[in-house]
């Protein structure tokens, strides 16, 4: 399968106040977006909210439902469906409503939320960009733009490891589809299914792998504080380190959201197989950001 990826496809994010309405994000802030690849907004979660997010994260965490294995302690889609919460912070939260600013259009839709939960047992996720199971549209196509908000629900600390990293202006690099051709590339399964390694850069290309951590970035993070992404922005589990491991003992977790414009496609999978489908965001009624 042959990956075709140019840098003329890549978003470019358009501020429009009479588009999106009130404004959440100053100009600085929207030209550090646009240079950068993100922002970190610190505490725009009421308390209350905050509060009530934080259970209902708990929830997710003891669920029975989602999905447990190598990489995280914890994973499960579409949590707003059942968790009020959630669908208030995904649909008319502070920070929602900076994703719709940064996307600079009246309609824009949550295309997919996600909760996690990492402990040091977990090995994480390396440098990628999320591939169609977190990101359900097709890469790189005329409406491709979309905005990551990555909200941290635990205290995270920079010399304990556990949160996340990112590659500031990883978005834009010469090189950045070539790296991504890596992790798009297909492979054979065992038992025959098809599938990404979308977290194995350092494997796949060792070289790439480090020219992303010569990027990297973490931050000390409280809970409600929150990066807001740009789809192509390359990010990665960052792992515990030895004193993290020693002194974290509880799953810490994060929740995740994805908007896109109303008029961007879904993709879906059949017998394996990615499909992208006919109908836009707002035909098939994806939450509305209001």
């Amino acid at each position: 399968m042959k990956i075709a990826i140019s840098l003329r496809l890549l978003p470019i994010v358009v501020m429009s106040q009479s588009a999106v309405g009130s404004l959440v994000l100053s100009a600085g802030e929207v030209a550090h977006f646009q240079h950068h690849g993100f922002v970190l907004l610190r505490q725009k979660v009421p308390k209350e909210d905050l509060a009530r997010l934080i259970l209902a994260a708990e929830r997710c965490s003891e669920a029975r439902d989602g999905i447990s294995g190598p990489f995280y302690h914890k994973i499960s889609f579409s949590d707003l469906e059942r968790e009020e919460i959630m669908r208030k912070i995904a649909t008319s939260s502070m920070l929602a409503h900076a994703a719709k600013q940064l996307l600079g259009c009246s309609d824009v839709r949550v295309l997919r939320d996600a909760f996690l939960a990492y402990t040091k047992d977990g090995s994480g996720c390396g440098w990628h960009v999320d591939d169609p199971h977190f990101w359900p549209s097709p890469e790189f196509a005329d409406d491709a733009a979309g905005v990551n908000v990555w909200i941290a629900l635990s205290p995270l600390r920079k010399h304990l490891g556990g949160g996340l990293a990112i590659a500031p202006t990883s978005h834009r690099v010469p090189w950045m589809p070539e790296a991504l051709k890596k992790i798009r590339q297909p492979v054979v399964l065992p038992d025959g299914r098809v599938a990404q390694r979308t977290c194995g850069l350092a494997e796949l290309s060792p070289e790439y792998n480090e020219k992303f951590e010569q990027l990297k970035e973490t931050f000390d993070m409280e809970p409600g504080d929150a990066l807001i992404m740009a789809r192509y922005l390359w990010h990665r589990t960052d792992l515990f380190t030895e004193e993290g491991k020693k002194q974290v003992h509880e799953p810490l977790l994060r929740y995740s959201l994805r908007y896109m414009p109303g008029t961007s496609k879904r993709v879906q999978f059949v017998n394996g197989v990615v499909e992208e489908t006919a109908n836009t965001l707002a035909a098939d009624k994806f939450p509305m950001v209001q």
